[in-house]
């Protein structure tokens, strides 16, 4: 080693005392956008931060290196190049520099800087291969015991006047450049925290937009820790994005994206569904775009303004904030930790059930609506604690193993008795209710009236459902699971359907629309369909098949096909033709409703919905009268998903009350009509003539009322949840039971420790698929 010492020269890393990043791939990105032929070179790019992540030895860090720096032969006018680039990143050394040390190529540091003494790696052009190649750390020890050399790359041998050098600054003592570094990164982190507070707050003023005034804003900053449980979030994201980037205003834009734009989602999601935007809704991804093609989108004044205000702090960043982390390790252990943070609290506080109802605030709202729930917590908060129902688990914080093996002993197996297997169509009908009911709609022709002549032939009754004006699936996944506490369905899971499979039903179906929409195609197999027909594998032949006089004949028509096959038939149908929007300027040959003093838009789209209902009553009074004439026994179940969304003002139009914290307001909100009807062949077989009054339910009880009306018992699942409708027919996710003809939020204590034992057994049957039924 050569043990001569220079005494009067500093000698100073170019990375990171005058370059926060490394040289090489910011170098790269700048060229890359003005020579497009250096795409080629990405993969090496690629391939040489792994490497460098990896490096454990001198061989790995030099191929890093090599790989790192061949895209430097294929640049155009390198020395026109590597001005623009010292130009544009105003690289500058500092004050008292004596040696530049890097081991970046020699030819390169000569033009960025011209003049300056360099330690660094000879390097050939022509062929874009290192002559020779060292690391800093043997580059300076090949200079000996250097008296005055950069901080932060290991010990040397002692020396008498060693300098230090942090963020283009030289400190004479260790102490001072370390303080220095921790005042930057203090300062730093309160600018991070600062931005994150700001898109935080600005979250909770969207959150209420459209729904509240701005009581409830300044509510969430003086109820529980509501501002505090979403502030956090945004300020961890940015830490997280920084750590990413390596650029605070990257971290801002990356933050306000995640923060703001699902707020926005939710305000419109609200405008047009009266629903907030769910952690589940992520996942819908094609579905929402789906459903956003049927609304007009018009960005409010405070949106335009919010985004203004994001561009103009992100400009202003990209020149004040540069980079703070030095080393790529140094970014991906502070990546880590604070993941590790956010994980921990996700679990932890975000998903807790107890954090969550201890964080109510119900001064400004109707404490039995979900919606303003939701929003009466602010927007990040109960954004992030709906992922409950997408990731968490459905198992009971009271899970009862004794309970389970109770209810098995209570409620033994039963086999649906074979001489009375009849075969049954379920079809759900989409945003259908009977209006007719309402004595105060001044009909002058009622759109109604196939259905009520239906239901005076039928078993009728009400469902009373968790969802408003959309979310059918959460209908239909209940009706066909029985589930309370509803799983994802990502695996085989246990159901009525695939009881009706064991007992030897053939299980079909079908729904007008695409097979990804709310990934039916998946979660249909799962729940124990043998057969769906989905627009893809069978309606796309049908050029209007989502029009009911379409798609009732087609349900005929798959049922005839499965019933060919010997088996009786169980068959699901999901409609469409109700679903909304409906149309504000639609034209009619003849209405069912007078505008009287109904502002014209909300007038056409009130009408238009009646148009819509009244011609699937028809299709339906068609379909029946086939079924009639069939010698085979045939049971139908029709029953409405939820009440359809006529826009702001529509039931006010109607006179309808939709005060869901009155008991008739909760009923005119939330249930949807059921009938069960048979065929002349269905009641013979059954000694039953189905005509009556049914209960008020909840959907999970639907096939339990129905095989109570044929004089079945069923599976221990149908008969437990038969038990339970008994007890509490209605179980709504607001809180609210339906015990002794009345509503109630504390059941008895006998009937609410049932309820209890039947989550326990749900959440142990569901998943027994690979247990033979006896």
């Amino acid at each position: 080693m050569n043990t001569q010492t220079d005494t009067t020269k500093t000698y100073v890393v170019l990375e990171p005392a005058v370059l926060c990043g490394r040289l090489s791939g910011r170098f790269f990105r700048f060229c890359l956008w003005r020579a497009p032929v250096l795409w080629l070179y990405a993969p090496l790019m690629v391939w040489a931060g792994l490497l460098r992540l990896l490096a454990v030895n001198g061989k790995t860090s030099e191929k890093s290196a090599a790989y790192a720096w061949r895209f430097l032969k294929a640049v155009p006018d390198l020395p026109a190049m590597a001005s623009s680039f010292q130009k544009r990143k105003k690289l500058a050394l500092p004050s008292g520099t004596g040696v530049l040390v890097s081991d970046a190529p020699l030819p390169l540091l000569t033009l960025l800087f011209p003049g300056a003494e360099l330690l660094a790696n000879p390097y050939d052009l022509g062929s874009g291969r290192f002559m020779s190649y060292a690391p800093v750390k043997k580059l300076l020890e090949s200079k000996g015991d250097i008296p005055s050399l950069t901080a932060g790359l290991g010990k040397y041998p002692p020396a008498g006047e060693r300098k230090y050098a942090a963020f283009g600054k030289i400190f004479p003592t260790a102490r001072k450049a370390y303080f220095y570094g921790i005042g930057r990164a203090l300062l730093r982190s309160l600018l991070l925290t600062a931005l994150g507070v700001l898109l935080g707050v600005a979250s909770l003023y969207f959150a209420r937009e459209g729904v509240f005034d701005l009581s409830m804003f300044r509510s969430y900053f003086t109820t529980g820790h509501i501002a505090f449980l979403n502030i956090l979030p945004a300020v961890l994201l940015m830490f997280l994005f920084y750590a990413l980037f390596n650029r605070v205003y990257l971290a801002f834009l990356a933050t306000f994206v995640l923060t703001l734009v699902p707020a926005w989602v939710s305000y419109f999601k609200f405008m047009y569904r009266n629903d907030p935007f769910f952690f589940e809704d992520i996942v819908l991804i094609r579905e929402a775009k789906n459903m956003t093609n049927s609304y007009e989108i018009k960005l409010t004044a405070a949106i335009w303004v919010a985004i203004a205000a994001g561009i103009l702090i992100s400009a202003a960043l990209i020149f004040a904030a540069k980079p703070y982390y030095k080393r790529a390790s140094e970014r991906v252990l502070a990546f880590l930790l604070t993941g590790i943070v956010c994980f921990g609290l996700f679990q932890n506080v975000y998903l807790n059930d107890d954090v969550y109802a201890a964080n109510k605030n119900e001064a400004h709202i109707n404490r039995w609506s979900p919606t303003e729930q939701f929003v009466s917590r602010g927007f990040l908060y109960p954004f992030l604690y709906s992922a409950k129902d997408y990731v968490g688990s459905t198992q009971p914080y009271d899970y009862s193993e004794e309970a389970v093996n109770a209810l098995r002993k209570a409620f033994p197996e039963k086999d649906i008795p074979a001489e009375q297997k009849v075969n049954f169509i379920f079809i759900m009908l989409e945003s259908f209710n009977d209006f007719s009911r309402f004595a105060q709609i001044p009909f002058t022709e009622n759109p109604f009236a196939p259905w009520d002549a239906l239901a005076e032939e039928s078993i009728s009754g009400r469902l009373v459902v968790n969802i408003f004006g959309g979310g059918t699936v959460d209908t239909e996944r209940r009706v066909m699971s029985g589930l309370l506490r509803q799983p994802t369905f990502k695996r085989k899971t246990n159901t009525y359907v695939s009881y009706f499979a064991e007992q030897g039903y053939t299980t079909f179906g079908g729904h007008p629309n695409n097979e990804w929409f709310y990934k039916r195609y998946r979660a249909n197999k799962n729940i124990g369909f043998a057969d769906y027909a989905f627009t893809e594998n069978y309606f796309s032949a049908f050029d209007t098949p989502k029009k009911d006089a379409v798609f009732l004949p087609e349900v005929l028509r798959l049922y005839e096909q499965a019933q060919a096959g010997g088996n009786p038939c169980f068959g699901f149908f999901v409609t469409f033709q109700g679903h909304g929007p409906y149309n504000p300027d639609a034209s009619f040959d003849k209405t069912y409703l007078p505008q009287g003093d109904i502002p014209a838009e909300e007038y056409n789209l009130i009408e238009d919905y009646f148009q819509q209902a009244g011609d699937t009553c028809r299709q339906i009074a068609l379909l029946v009268d086939e079924l009639r004439m069939r010698e085979e026994p045939v049971v139908l179940v029709l029953f409405g998903d939820h009440n359809p969304f006529l826009g702001k003002n529509g039931f006010d139009h109607l006179g309808i009350n939709m005060d869901t914290a009155t008991e008739e307001g909760f009923y005119n909100y939330y249930s949807t009509p059921y009938l069960i009807w048979g065929n002349d062949a269905a009641k013979a077989a059954l000694g039953n003539d189905l005509v009556g009054q049914g209960p008020v339910i909840s959907p999970e009880f639907l096939v339990p009322t129905v095989f109570s009306a044929l004089g079945w018992e069923g599976d221990t699942h149908i008969q437990v949840n038969a038990e339970l409708a008994r007890r509490l027919p209605v179980i709504h996710k607001t809180g609210r039971f339906l015990e002794n003809g009345a509503l109630t939020d504390a059941p008895l204590p006998e009937h609410y420790d049932f309820y209890r034992s039947v989550l326990s057994y749900q959440y142990w049957w569901q998943s027994q698929t690979e247990v033979k039924k006896t």
